[in-house]
């Protein structure tokens, strides 16, 4: 018999006093031992702003969470309801999975399932905002440590130059990191409104920002035969870029910006190799985009793709479907495979938020109207992303590392111009 029928079985328990009783012990016992029974309930967002939920259990029990991620072990059988308070300005989606199996996905903030012994319930609560604007952090020299406050519990470290798209109207502020023997900036505070744009800027004047700008002047033009730029605070020269390629200065760009880093060894330690002519796969390109407009992957989400489980790069592709990114919407694609130049156009143009064109089939001799991707290879080159000026345009030919490093340097332009 379960307890709380043994519970009210008792003539000195009333059934709201079992209710109680029954919901204190499950308190305790609910993290005690890993067995049986689980529920895991992780909340993402992408700009790390998270809200509230009660997860109604068997015999109306509740446990209220603010938490980004929730383990409950050996609950009961029976059925289970979740009530989700987004943050303000917030659309919600619900996936409940059991295993590997994902069973509903729902876009309320409310998702009913029932549980039986031995099951392992995961439900991911994923949150984006429909009021939106951008965010740059911009300063002279470039480089300084920032931190970024904003609605929603929003907070941010990083370095400059910086834009974030998607971020969620509201008041934000940003506090620089000065360099030593330059004077203590401010506090910058800016209101960001539905589809604007907000920039944050610093100028230091000082022998340390005079010394970091002739430092980063020297990196960029490059004295050396081979382009090096500064990673993570380390001088990496990339042996395979000469300063003489033509894209020496992408690489050197997309470097600094943390978007690319070249090749490590198996500690960890980078190589100095960059491999310009080597291919960019789909799970590189879901790093890449996530690096571009300064996300990062929601954790702990188990992609639809198969290919992509168990691999580096599977928090970026969960997170790539969950934003409803073309290419990755199909999980029956190979994520170690290479690129298509037609799929990391599309790419570029969601996460830029570029609304597509209608295609007309006229600007390349092998773009027709029915190929896939023909709006956004069009689009791409009215844009400017893309050469309009060639014939061809190869929309099933992958991409390397050198052409991505290029169409990473102009995405990042289009973000500071947005």
């Amino acid at each position: 018999m379960r307890l709380y029928d043994t519970l009210l079985s008792m003539r000195y328990f009333s059934p709201l006093f079992a209710g109680v009783l029954m919901s204190a012990l499950l308190q305790t016992t609910a993290f005690a031992e890993k067995t049986g029974t689980s529920i895991i309930i992780e909340q993402q967002n992408l700009s790390g702003s998270i809200g509230k939920w009660t997860l109604l259990s068997p015999h109306e029990m509740q446990f209220k969470e603010s938490e980004a991620t929730k383990t409950f072990y050996n609950l009961p059988e029976g059925i289970f309801t979740l009530f989700v308070t987004p943050p303000q300005g917030a659309n919600t989606t619900i996936r409940v999975h059991k295993g590997d199996e994902l069973l509903t996905t729902v876009k309320t903030p409310q998702v009913t399932f029932s549980m039986q012994k031995g099951d392992d319930i995961r439900i991911s609560i994923s949150y984006i905002f429909t009021r939106v604007g951008t965010v740059g952090v911009q300063s002279d020299p470039a480089g300084l440590h920032f931190e970024m406050i904003g609605p929603g519990s929003i907070r941010i470290a990083d370095d400059t130059p910086q834009s974030y798209l998607h971020s969620p109207e509201g008041q934000y502020a940003v506090t620089y990191e000065t360099l030593e023997g330059c004077r203590v900036p401010a506090t910058q505070s800016l209101l960001l409104e539905k589809d604007k744009r907000i920039t944050f800027s610093l100028s230091l004047v000082c022998d340390s920002a005079d010394a970091q700008r002739a430092l980063l002047k020297n990196q960029q033009t490059g004295d050396d035969k081979y382009v090096t730029v500064s990673i993570q605070g380390q001088n990496v020269t990339f042996t395979d870029v000469p300063q003489s390629s033509w894209f020496a200065s992408s690489v050197f760009r997309a470097a600094k910006h943390g978007v690319i880093s070249g090749y490590k060894d198996t500690t960890g330690n980078l190589t100095g190799v960059f491999g310009p002519e080597n291919l960019v796969t789909r799970g590189e390109l879901a790093k890449i985009a996530h690096k571009i407009i300064g996300i990062a992957p929601l954790d702990a989400n188990l992609p639809q793709n198969s290919s992509a489980r168990n691999e580096w790069f599977a928090s970026y592709i969960a997170s790539a479907e969950n934003n409803g990114w073309e290419v990755f919407l199909d999980a029956t694609i190979d994520m170690h495979a290479p690129a298509l130049r037609a799929e990391v156009v599309i790419t570029l143009l969601q996460i830029l938020n570029i609304p597509l064109q209608w295609q007309k089939g006229d600007l390349f001799s092998d773009v027709y109207l029915f190929t896939p991707f023909a709006n956004a290879i069009e689009t791409a080159a009215r844009e400017g992303i893309i050469d309009d000026t060639q014939l061809f345009f190869r929309p099933q030919d992958p991409i390397n590392r050198a052409e991505m490093a290029k169409l990473i340097t102009i995405a990042m332009d289009k973000l500071v111009l947005k």
